[in-house]
């Protein structure tokens, strides 16, 4: 039993150095600022990620924006909700990354409401739903969405 767990550790702590090595190329998806304004939608996305990224960390990204099109795409498209794809390693970032003190792979969903925010921290159902149950990450992330919009 003790060997399982020591394995099961092992194997955890190796996904989550790799989810933030900075190894590789870097790219920059246009979120170069941290912009706290009146124009910050009422509810982000924020998904952030390394320049290099495992097969779960992907898994949450495109999740995230599979379920913001299908389910929430009018409140999108109407500023309410926005996605934001940070690369934490970019310099660009660092100060956003800082915010919200990540520095790897996290998806956060933040509500601002009068310059306050509410973080909802999905990243932990993200790595244990997002590559091998989709579905469920996919409720759980609607859920979150669904009782910031009440």
């Amino acid at each position: 039993m003790k060997t399982l767990f020591a394995g099961i550790f092992m194997l955890s702590a190796m996904l989550m150095m790799s989810c933030s090595n900075k190894d590789g190329k870097t790219e920059n998806a246009g979120n170069d600022s941290l912009a706290v304004s009146e124009n910050v939608a009422k509810i982000q996305a924020l998904y952030f990620h390394g320049t290099r990224q495992c097969p779960s960390c992907i898994a949450i990204g495109e999740e995230t924006q599979k379920l913001l099109k299908s389910d929430f795409q009018s409140q999108m498209n109407a500023g309410e909700i926005s996605f934001r794809e940070i690369n934490v390693d970019e310099e660009a970032n660092f100060k956003i990354a800082e915010k919200y003190q990540v520095a790897g792979s996290a998806l956060l969903i933040v509500k601002t409401v009068n310059g306050k925010e509410e973080i909802n921290d999905l990243t932990g159902d993200g790595f244990k739903l997002a590559l091998n149950m989709s579905d469920m990450f996919r409720e759980k992330l609607k859920a979150a969405i669904d009782n910031y919009l009440k």
